[in-house]
């Protein structure tokens, strides 16, 4: 190549090449008949030691690219090197990539991969990926067609980019999607994976702690959960507002003698519930809204120093156990099963029975019975699904009309002991704000 050909080529390199050369020091280079890009990137930072990896019909190129090199910077044939593979042999020019680089740091490696054949250059790549070190190539804006060559007046170095940094943002969205899922384990095995290899971390740690904390509250540990939240709460990288709420709501939930307790027991069986009815698993978004109906009249009984696993008979009177006795009667008919002594035990349908038969003022309403019924029902549908006792599949449908009764008695609850609404709850808990992290 003429030497005002390498010239122009150098000249618009170093115009149109913004790559940071000061951390280099070694550069390994795939060699073909033509080595402009060996020349380019060489002038560009001078390396300590040059390697170039040599196919038996490029051995010729050696001694006319080692003269150019040598009139651009002082270099001896100690630091010139190379070694003859065959182009078609990807195991043994990969092997004899990781022997020569095995005792020299691979963040002051460049790989240069523009010329040889292209066995040659894929066995570069998958060297400098297991390495960690950066790939390069010369490139050109402009082809002369007619002579069939590259526009040296238009060369510039480009750098590889890591396809995890390039892709990253899809698999960083792809595991937000399935923390929208509840699918936590599948996005920490994402996170994780991304966190060992991507440059630039971003907040990718933050969030794989965060899906980490979700996980725990899902499966009931909150003293889990609130020591991950407790590594990630001071940070500016995750949404502050929304976690300072889940951090409101996990240490509540990590103190049963809170006064909140109750309460946040209840939100966290109702959205993580909604969550699950969402990804298509009716039956155990039907059993937390159960959960949840049961233990609003556990609660209620509770305000009036009952308890529904130990009832102290002195709670039924002569007209509260008359009235009691009236309403199993109106629901059952003939078949309802009236006892002589109270029961010391109540089954969800009772708790609301004796809640009514006492006149709680939380079950003030016009038609009680219909009520009553309705809660008779979503009992009977329980008990007979094939999450209890029964055979019957849970569907959508029943999902829903489990959630109606749950979303009623909780906001009614919800309004009377916290200052949060539901819809604040309802945008924290569906983890819709993951897409602004």
């Amino acid at each position: 190549m003429a030497d005002t050909d390498i010239q122009t080529a150098i000249n618009s390199f170093n115009q149109n090449t913004s790559i940071d050369f000061s951390k280099y020091r070694y550069l390994v280079a795939t060699m073909g008949k033509v080595y402009t890009s060996v020349i380019c990137f060489c002038q560009a930072f001078k390396p300590e030691k040059i390697h170039l990896i040599v196919s038996p019909e490029t051995t010729d190129a050696i001694e006319p690219l080692f003269e150019e090199l040598k009139s651009i910077y002082p270099i001896s044939l100690a630091q010139f090197t190379w070694r003859e593979c065959s182009s078609t042999s990807i195991p043994d020019i990969y092997q004899h990539l990781l022997m020569f680089t095995k005792d020299k740091s691979a963040k002051q490696i460049l790989f240069d991969i523009t010329n040889g054949k292209k066995s040659m250059a894929a066995a570069a790549v998958m060297a400098a990926s297991i390495l960690d070190a950066d790939i390069v190539y010369g490139d050109f804006s402009e082809y002369d067609w007619e002579n069939h060559r590259p526009v040296l007046s238009t060369m510039c170095g480009k750098l590889l980019e890591n396809p995890y940094n390039v892709f990253g943002d899809l698999e960083i969205q792809r595991a937000k999607n399935l923390m929208k899922r509840s699918d936590f384990t599948g996005a920490v095995s994402i996170l994780e994976h991304l966190e060992n290899r991507v440059n630039y971390i971003g907040n990718i740690k933050e969030l794989r702690i965060l899906a980490e904390a979700l996980q725990f509250c899902d499966s009931f540990n909150f003293q889990e959960a609130k020591q991950k939240l407790d590594l990630i709460k001071s940070t500016d990288k995750i949404v502050k507002p929304q976690l300072e709420v889940m951090n409101s709501i996990v240490t509540v939930l990590t103190d049963r003698n809170n006064k909140d307790f109750q309460l946040f027991e209840l939100i966290n069986f109702f959205f993580y519930g909604k969550r699950l009815a969402g990804n298509g698993k009716h039956d155990l978004g039907v059993f937390l809204m159960f959960r949840i109906i049961e233990r609003y009249a556990q609660l209620r009984l509770e305000e009036k120093s009952i308890s529904a696993s130990n009832v102290d008979p002195s709670v039924f009177s002569d007209t509260v156990y008359l009235k009691f006795c009236e309403y199993k009667k109106m629901l059952y008919g003939k078949s309802a099963r009236i006892d002589q002594k109270p029961p010391l035990i109540v089954s969800c349908l009772e708790a609301y029975l004796i809640l009514h038969a006492i006149e709680h003022p939380a079950f003030k309403m016009k038609d009680e019975i219909s009520f009553l019924k309705h809660i008779k029902e979503l009992c009977e549908k329980r008990n007979k699904s094939i999450y209890t006792h029964g055979n019957s599949p849970l569907t959508a449908d029943d999902y829903q009309l489990f959630e109606k009764t749950a979303k009623s008695l909780f906001c009614k609850y919800l309004h009377e002991r916290s200052s949060y609404s539901f819809n604040q709850l309802d945008d924290l808990l569906s983890y819709q704000w993951l897409d602004i992290v």
